[in-house]
């Protein structure tokens, strides 16, 4: 890590949060078949009866949708919320 690091502005805040949820999404290695099944199971929905085929960039699609409507102001947020989280852990 470098010496200085650069301040983050609210302009940038929706693409870092953008970012950091890719990279949760890649990291956790499931697919959009795994999250669907997820969510379907933990609402008690049955399961779809067709097959959603993994789209390409699966993390930046769904990175990107979640991101979409929330402002600069309240990802700004969100990120300093979880840098509270994280300071409170050596890492």
């Amino acid at each position: 890590m470098g010496l200085f690091k650069k301040k983050l502005t609210t302009e940038e805040a929706r693409k870092v949060l953008e970012e950091i949820i890719m990279t949760i999404i890649d990291t956790s290695g499931k697919s959009l078949k795994d999250f669907i099944k997820a969510l379907t199971d933990k609402i008690q929905l049955p399961p779809l009866p067709i097959e959603i085929p993994d789209p390409p960039n699966f993390s930046s699609l769904i990175a990107g949708a979640i991101v979409k409507g929330i402002s600069n102001e309240n990802a700004m947020e969100a990120i300093r919320k979880l840098k509270k989280i994280l300071d409170a852990y050596k890492v």
